[in-house]
């Protein structure tokens, strides 16, 4: 298959503002780049639709209801539990992928602006990843994306917290690609829309069930 990128579009903050995210059904871990208040981003190289925006007050604490969400959103929970008052107990956010790379910054609550099946959309809010700070030996310029959508099978990912919050009734995440895709071309290509991703939809009561392929999602290792 040749080698390409596949993303999906989101809108998220308030006015909402489309980021474009890589798929990862590997992890529940939901991030864009962005900018947390007074704190600086140190991030030298943006993506296409730039930083996000948010407010200091958007910072999710890890004490409370929130603790669980938090410790699902760090590959370091030590750090985490390190926390003091003083920081007003702010969820850190922290991954790092099997190239090394590691991406750093906070846990916020922001809006994210969702197309719905009748095409309204709808204001939800949800926790993912504020990353003010990145590290990585090879980077390809320029980026294509502005972050990653964790799709996996783990608490607090993107499909559990709509579960969770009954914005969506079925723990079920569906992707359709189009027919070029499927059909494995040696040559690449071009830029466009290529699919959808559906969540909480049962594809098998709305298309021919032969053509649905099913697979369950990668869980935490």
């Amino acid at each position: 298959m040749a080698c390409r990128e596949i993303f999906i579009e989101m809108k998220l903050g308030e006015p909402p503002k489309p980021f474009y995210l890589h798929i990862d059904t590997g992890s529940g871990q939901t991030w864009v780049l962005c900018a947390n208040g007074e704190t600086l981003s140190i991030i030298s190289s943006l993506g296409p639709n730039g930083l996000l925006v948010t407010e200091e007050e958007s910072v999710v604490a890890y004490i409370g209801p929130t603790e669980s969400l938090c410790r699902a959103h760090t590959s370091d929970p030590e750090h985490n539990m390190r926390c003091e008052e003083e920081d007003d107990y702010a969820c850190f956010f922290s991954i790092m992928y099997a190239d090394s790379s590691v991406y750093l910054g906070v846990v916020v609550n922001e809006s994210m602006t969702l197309s719905m099946q009748d095409a309204s959309e709808k204001r939800v809010f949800t926790l993912f990843g504020c990353v003010l700070e990145k590290h990585s030996r090879v980077e390809k310029l320029p980026l294509l994306t502005d972050g990653v959508d964790g799709l996996g099978r783990c608490e607090g990912s993107l499909v559990d917290q709509l579960w969770t919050s009954n914005v969506i009734q079925k723990k079920i995440l569906g992707v359709c690609l189009a027919k070029e895709l499927r059909q494995r071309p040696s040559g690449p290509l071009p830029p466009g829309r290529v699919g959808f991703i559906s969540l909480g939809m049962d594809f098998s009561s709305k298309f021919d069930s032969q053509n649905l392929v099913w697979s369950k999602l990668a869980g935490p290792e």
